[in-house]
């Protein structure tokens, strides 16, 4: 609950970074279920494709792997998971994201990759810098 992840492409280096109030289990199983409805109905024009997940894993054919999500970030304030899902969108390369994320001041984003080497995949977190295990989520 509460998280900021990463899912990988099992088969290109393509990510998809997204937050959740919810279990994190529940949330895959969302994305999952959006790439089949997309395989079985195909990628219509205005209509609203979940993320990008199902439109990278359509149009190249490509499998995303569910089973071990990355939790970059844990925080239960709303407002401040989506800013560290913008930072982290902001921050990867390779993304299939659709949109990304809260706005925030882009003047920022210098530092940040600045810094981005020191940080490992965990430290972006709330305040309090809890660790967190992945298999609560």
């Amino acid at each position: 609950k509460n998280v900021v992840y990463k899912v990988s492409c099992l088969d290109c280096n393509t990510l998809y970074i997204g937050e959740t109030k919810r279990k994190l289990r529940r949330r895959l199983q969302e994305h999952k279920n959006s790439c089949k409805t997309v395989r079985r109905k195909g990628i219509r024009k205005n209509v609203h494709h979940d993320t990008g997940i199902p439109c990278h894993a359509v149009s190249s054919g490509h499998t995303f792997d569910f089973a071990n999500p990355s939790v970059l970030a844990y925080e239960p304030n709303t407002k401040r998971r989506k800013i560290f899902e913008a930072l982290h969108i902001s921050l990867h390369n390779n993304l299939c994201n659709l949109n990304t994320g809260r706005y925030f001041d882009k003047n920022w984003l210098a530092y940040l990759k600045i810094f981005k080497s020191s940080w490992s995949s965990e430290s972006l977190r709330s305040s309090d810098n809890l660790e967190v295990p992945t298999s609560d989520f």
